[in-house]
């Protein structure tokens, strides 16, 4: 268990060293943080299995707005929507060191 309970706060940060940023405003995203602020918090939630032949277990990104970080159809990152669909469940797998969280497409 986390230390919310079932859900652990974290930031998120790609190759470039710039943490994942939820803006006020519009409910943007960009990748220009530098460092870890209120606004760079991500909650990650366990969502289960999703999945019919096997599943995959998935993770949800809720940012500090209450907002969820989802994968629209072409492929672009959002983060406006209020609950959570197949749109907002990423993986999860730690690999050399590092933590990968990847969009997991839900389709059986």
């Amino acid at each position: 268990m986390g230390p919310c309970g079932d859900m652990w706060q974290l930031g998120l940060i790609n190759g470039s060293h710039k943490y994942l940023t939820a803006e006020t405003f519009g409910f943007k995203i960009n990748a220009n943080g530098i460092s870890l602020k209120k606004k760079q918090t991500w909650r990650l939630e366990p969502a289960g299995v999703v999945g019919t032949s096997g599943g995959e277990e998935v993770i949800l990104l809720k940012s500090h707005l209450g907002k969820y970080l989802a994968v629209d159809s072409f492929g672009n990152v959002t983060c406006d929507i209020d609950e959570p669909d197949a749109t907002a469940a990423f993986e999860m797998a730690y690999e050399r060191g590092t933590l990968l969280i990847t969009y997991s497409l839900c389709s059986d």
